[in-house]
């Protein structure tokens, strides 16, 4: 469902990148059960970080080597961002399902993820360095210029998501999605375990939407392995 350009074998040898496919038969929905969960944890996030100051949530680990990767474009990681307002009681978004899913197994484990629309966007899904010449459309309608080095996911000639940078609106995740692709991305320092970690998590959240799904997967992939 992803393959690896061979510049991005060169650039980004050692890493680890995965993903998890999912169908359902309808959109899923937020159940008790995953409601509870997700409640569970913004509890623990205040329990565990509310007395945290930025250096030492930065500090954490796989937090810091996001951080670390995010301060070469000088850009800061944004759930780092977003695990600092959780520690102060702020809730996570109900979107969709699955964004939400993926939004709180983000800061359970800190790794970053995307979420695709399989009805929308074509496998397989391609990973290579981002180029200052090729843009990524952003919410709003907003066009950036991709950060030379970066990590970006792409179908065909559209890039569908850059790490410093977000996701694209082509393909993002709605309410009426029914088949889905989840990317976890490691940059230098993840291991294929911190990653196997998140798309595991993320599969027991998707299993408290109810709906039986199909999952594809999890898959890790070491880079230039």
């Amino acid at each position: 469902m992803i393959e690896i350009s061979p510049e991005f074998a060169a650039a980004y040898a050692g890493c680890v990148v995965g993903y998890v496919g999912v169908e359902f038969k309808t959109p899923p929905e937020f159940t008790d059960d995953l409601e509870d969960e997700v409640a569970r944890r913004e509890r623990e996030f205040v329990s565990h970080y509310g007395q945290s100051s930025r250096a030492e949530l930065k500090a954490l680990p796989v937090l810091s080597d996001y951080v670390r990767h995010f301060r070469r474009f000088k850009k800061t990681y944004h759930v780092l961002l977003q695990l600092a307002s959780a520690a102060e009681g702020k809730p996570i978004p109900r979107v969709s399902p699955l964004v939400s899913i993926m939004l709180t197994s983000e800061l359970s484990t800190l790794v970053l993820s995307s979420g695709h629309d399989l009805d929308v966007v074509h496998t397989p899904l391609t990973f290579r360095p981002g180029s200052s010449n090729r843009d990524i459309e952003l919410l709003g309608g907003r066009s950036q210029a991709l950060k030379d080095g970066d990590i970006t996911l792409n179908d065909g000639d559209t890039t569908l998501a850059a790490v410093v940078y977000g996701q694209s609106v082509h393909g993002m995740i709605g309410d009426a999605t029914t088949r889905a692709i989840l990317i976890a991305y490691g940059v230098p320092g993840i291991d294929a375990m911190e990653l196997r970690a998140h798309l595991d998590d993320m599969v027991t959240l998707i299993g408290l939407t109810g709906g039986r799904p199909v999952i594809n997967g999890p898959q890790v992939i070491s880079v230039g392995g």
